[in-house]
């Protein structure tokens, strides 16, 4: 299982430099304060900074918008 969730994510990986923003999130009982934002906004002004992308994987369809 883990050689292939690795080569799928080897098929989709930009070939570009890139940051990838694997592990992403807050505790539930801040959820909702803004933290993840601040946490987000910290990592893409440096990919920004860096003129590097960046790109996630979401397994919640409903947090899609979020990241966009």
């Amino acid at each position: 299982k883990a050689r292939a969730a690795l080569d799928v994510m080897m098929r989709v990986h930009p070939e570009e430099p890139h940051w990838y923003l694997a592990a992403i999130g807050s505790d539930p009982t801040v959820r909702g304060q803004g933290f993840g934002q601040v946490l987000m906004r910290s990592r893409l002004d440096r990919c920004d900074a860096e003129h590097c992308p960046a790109y996630l994987e979401s397994t919640k369809p409903e947090n899609v918008p979020y990241y966009q």
